[in-house]
Order: C-alpha cells, then sequence, then structure tokens
C-alpha cells in the first residue's frame, strides 16, 4: 500500500524501511503486513476460482442468446402445436380452406428458421462439440430435419401441379397392373 494511503491507518513508518519502534510498530506492524499477505492470497486464490469456472462453463455466453431464440420457438410451437390440436379434435382438419394451412405452413417454416438458425449457431461457436451440450444439439438438428420434411410433404400436397402428377402416375400403374 503507498504511504500516502496509509497514512491514517494508525501505523507508523520508519524511513529506513524496519520495524518502527514506539506504541504501534514491531509485533503489530508484523502481523498487519501477515493480514495483507492473506487478503492478497484469498484474492488471487478468488481470481483462479473465477477463471476455473469460466472455463467449466465455457460456451455460457450463448445461453442468453439460446434463451431469447428458444423462447421464440417454444412460443411458435407452441402456437402451432394448439391450431393443430384444436383443428384435430373439432375434425375440421381435412375441410381446411388452403389459406389456413398455407397460414400454418408459413408458422411451421418460421420455426423451421428459428431452430435452423440455433443449430447453425452451436456448430459455428463449437457448442455442439462440448460434452454438455453435444446430445441436444444432435437430438435437436434431427427434429428439425423432421420438421423441414414434413413441411415439404404439406407444401407438396398443396401443390396442384404436384397432385395433378402424382394423379398422373397413379393412374398409369392401376391402367398397367
Amino acid at each position: 500500500m503507498a504511504p500516502a494511503l496509509l497514512k491514517n491507518s494508525g501505523i507508523e513508518h520508519g524511513s529506513t524501511g524496519a520495524y518502527s519502534q514506539g506504541p504501534r510498530g514491531g509485533e503489530e506492524m508484523t502481523s498487519s503486513a501477515t493480514t495483507a499477505d492473506l487478503f492478497e492470497t484469498e484474492v488471487v486464490e478468488a481470481r483462479l476460482v473465477s477463471a476455473k469456472f469460466r472455463l467449466a462453463i465455457e460456451g455460457a455466453k450463448l445461453h442468453l442468446r439460446a434463451l431469447y431464440f428458444g423462447r421464440q420457438a417454444a412460443t411458435l410451437a407452441e402456437a402451432v402445436i394448439k391450431r393443430l390440436a384444436d383443428a384435430n379434435n373439432a375434425g375440421a382438419f381435412d375441410s381446411w380452406p388452403d389459406d389456413e394451412f398455407n397460414g400454418l405452413l408459413d408458422d411451421m417454416q418460421k420455426l423451421h428458421a428459428i431452430m435452423s438458425y440455433g443449430i447453425l449457431t452451436a456448430q459455428r461457436t463449437g457448442l455442439h462439440a462440448k460434452p454438455l451440450h453435444r446430445q441436444n444439439v444432435a437430438r435437436l438438428q434431427s427434429q428439425v430435419e423432421r420438421l423441414g420434411d414434413l413441411i415439404e410433404t404439406f407444401r407438396l400436397g398443396l401443390n396442384p401441379t404436384f397432385n395433378e402428377l402424382v394423379g398422373d402416375a397413379v393412374g398409369k400403374l392401376k391402367a398397367s397392373g
């Protein structure tokens, strides 16, 4: 500590650097130095623990971003699932107009985009290779691929040209078999 900071501390400082004699020197000075050394040791240990903790949770700075996109995905997934469940429970799924079905597919496409971005971010930052996240990222990637396949299937089902093509192919197969 600088002498200016110690001026009002009650500890006398000799000009030679030796222990001061008098009412506040000697042993008391040694105990003050020991206390400062212990404090410095505790600070160093705290920094070491902090560094080890940061290494242990490497990738955690992404958790905030993942939380944001995760909440977006969860909210959108809830809306899509509710619409599908309501239509299924009412038996109206097959009678939905194409506009309503396209709206549902648009929401599913948004969900797919958010989840794909999350996977891409995990891969770009190396989070997918961390033991703590590896299995979750792989499972999420599998589910995103399934969602993409489902969206593609539904979109093809709404495409009149594709439906006509499939109908012609089925008709030719029936005629030949």
